[in-house]
């Protein structure tokens, strides 16, 4: 089963197996756990790469992923617990959006798009209390990581050599 090969395990990545963090954002659990993601990954990936470049688009969607398996790593206490799926890379796109939109909350525009990307993740930060398995951990994990990673990036200059020591 390929899940079971890939798939984030506590106690396998515990005893060395690091790259099941990895892996893990590559599998999910069923297919609407696919469908949302995808769906999310449509919708907001668009805006973030335009905005970053697609170089620097893949390491903060990487950074939300690692972050957000690495923070499942670290809570989760039960050796046997598993987790799969890319909803940590997601949480850190929608991080970044929300980094990027608080700053401009001053202007109609910035203050539709920041109270509609906090209602959206209220509901998916509080959907773990209704649905089962679902690793809140990856979702805190990456929306932390995409938002300090936006902040970050806001302070360094798009041209030039300074874009490629960014990504």
């Amino acid at each position: 089963d390929i899940a079971a090969r890939f798939a984030q395990q506590i106690g396998r990545v515990d005893s060395g197996e690091w790259w099941r963090v990895l892996t893990a954002m590559f599998l999910h659990g069923d297919t609407l756990h696919l469908l949302f993601n995808m769906y999310a990954l449509w919708l907001f990936g668009p805006v973030l790469e335009r905005r970053f470049g697609v170089a620097s688009f893949i390491a903060l969607y990487a950074a939300g992923g690692v972050t957000g398996g690495m923070l499942f790593q670290l809570v989760e206490k039960n050796p046997l617990a598993a987790a799969v799926g890319s909803s940590g890379a997601i949480f850190g796109l929608l991080g970044a959006l929300l980094a990027a939109s608080f700053r401009q909350r001053h202007t109609r525009a910035g203050a539709a798009a920041f109270g509609q990307l906090t209602l959206l993740l209220a509901i998916n930060l509080a959907l773990p209390l209704f649905v089962p398995n679902i690793a809140w951990e990856a979702h805190l994990g990456g929306l932390a990581a995409g938002m300090a990673v936006a902040l970050v990036w806001d302070h360094m200059p798009l041209p030039g050599r300074a874009a490629a020591w960014r990504r």
